[in-house]
């Protein structure tokens, strides 16, 4: 896109998204800048919001990874065990006659990496500490809070989901402890089942002659943990479960950046560097209890450990529930309306055709992730900036990027080629 401002003839370019389910930084931010702005303008209303976090067990996080189908299954385990925990607790304090006249609300943000880039898929779901009723003589729904859960409430939680997972695990004809020779995903894709393996496991795999090494971990001393509260979360077979993140009612900014951390990408560039021997250091965002502070990579290690963390294709990260599922019959009550500007002229035509427009425009966005305002003149200041032509054509933008001194190249690829991977990966 290149704009122009008139009164001081600058000219401004402006790259479009890759739109690639890959590691780009500028995409990954949009993308969970955009879901952040959508989930507090346009879905959750003013209600409290409990985070509640799922981890899974190792041999159930190899399956889910691929299987998109058991993925959303077992999240529905979940959500099932959350609302049941919700609706029950909303009968005893509210003396509604059944479970089924509470209706709660939840949002889940589907994860895949841990902090050091192993292969976790763990689910973010952000429910509405409570539940909606509806008001006596009228078909008006209204929110009402619910008392926060304690220890033995998170660990039933945790049960149950376990439980709910291992009657679907039986219904599709997986288990935990199934033969490697039945594993399907390995007998169609070895390479990316074997990164997916070694992702988890926390080794490394380098190249075919060599058999895969373990991570190299840099740490300061150990630092002591005496005195810190423990975490809330409790076990069941693996199924740990986490709800003690809790944003109130009015914190709209509070529950900005929680939806901002629930959607963020796996990794954040900043926490990169290239070593002089060529490795890939990746520095944690905490140290951990033993005072680890860094990962390193070699090279073709850290493309399988980015290879294992890229989702299947057409497998959606965010999921609705309840009265926020898009189709539930009374979303319309309980969900925010946005008010959005129309900054490109397209307000009448959707407005005629009866549609709403579901995304953010370009330049609103661009100021609410980058803090950009890309319509308004660098120079002067003043004079708001037009829109002068969307360049496609590769003539075009070469010769546009030559003249204002950007590179006009991107970097040659390698041609793709047949892969091998029974022969690479053997030795994984």
């Amino acid at each position: 896109m290149r704009v122009h401002g008139s009164a001081c003839g600058f000219d401004r370019l402006v790259a479009f998204a890759c739109k690639s389910r890959s590691f780009c930084p500028s995409c990954a931010g949009r993308h969970m800048n955009e879901t952040a702005l959508h989930l507090v303008d346009s879905v959750i209303a003013e209600v409290p919001v409990r985070q509640w976090v799922l981890s899974l067990p190792h041999p159930l996080r190899y399956l889910l990874a691929y299987d998109k189908m058991l993925c959303t299954a077992v999240l529905a385990a979940f959500i099932r065990s959350v609302f049941g925990w919700l609706r029950r607790t909303a009968k005893k304090e509210l003396d509604l006659r059944s479970v089924n006249d509470a209706h709660p609300a939840a949002v889940t943000v589907v994860q895949r990496a841990s902090s050091h880039l192993a292969l976790n898929p763990h689910f973010h779901t952000l429910a509405a500490d409570g539940v909606y009723v509806q008001e006596p003589g009228s078909e008006r729904l209204v929110f009402r809070a619910m008392p926060a859960p304690t220890q033995a409430d998170i660990a039933k939680v945790a049960w149950d989901a376990c439980q709910k997972t291992l009657r679907v695990l039986r219904q599709r004809g997986f288990w935990l402890d199934q033969d490697p020779a039945e594993d399907r995903f390995a007998q169609d894709e070895p390479g990316l089942s074997a990164c997916y393996a070694a992702s988890m496991s926390g080794a490394l795999l380098t190249h075919k002659d060599a058999p895969p090494r373990s991570v190299s971990f840099h740490a300061l001393a150990a630092s002591g943990r005496d005195g810190e509260e423990p975490e809330a979360f409790a076990a069941g077979y693996g199924f740990n479960v986490h709800a003690g993140v809790r944003i109130s009612a009015h914190d709209r900014a509070g529950l900005e950046r929680l939806c901002r951390y629930a959607a963020r990408p796996a990794l954040a560039q900043r926490r990169l560097t290239v070593l002089p021997d060529e490795r890939v250091q990746l520095m944690l965002k905490k140290p951990w209890s033993d005072g680890t502070t860094s990962v390193v990579f070699e090279p073709l290690a850290f493309m399988a450990r980015l290879a294992s963390l890229v989702p299947p294709p057409r497998m959606h990260r965010t999921r609705y529930h309840g009265l926020w599922a898009p189709h539930a019959a009374h979303r319309a009550m309980v969900v925010v309306h946005r008010e959005e500007e129309d900054s490109c002229g397209h307000g009448e035509k959707n407005e005629a055709a009866g549609m709403k427009r579901k995304r953010y425009d370009w330049a609103s966005l661009l100021a609410r992730v980058f803090a950009i305002d890309i319509l308004t003149c660098p120079r002067c200041g003043t004079a708001a900036m037009q829109r002068l032509a969307v360049v496609v054509r590769r003539e075009s933008v070469r010769a546009i990027l030559a003249s204002v001194g950007l590179p006009a190249d991107s970097p040659e690829l390698t041609p793709n080629r047949r892969p091998q991977q029974a022969e690479v990966f053997d030795a994984a």
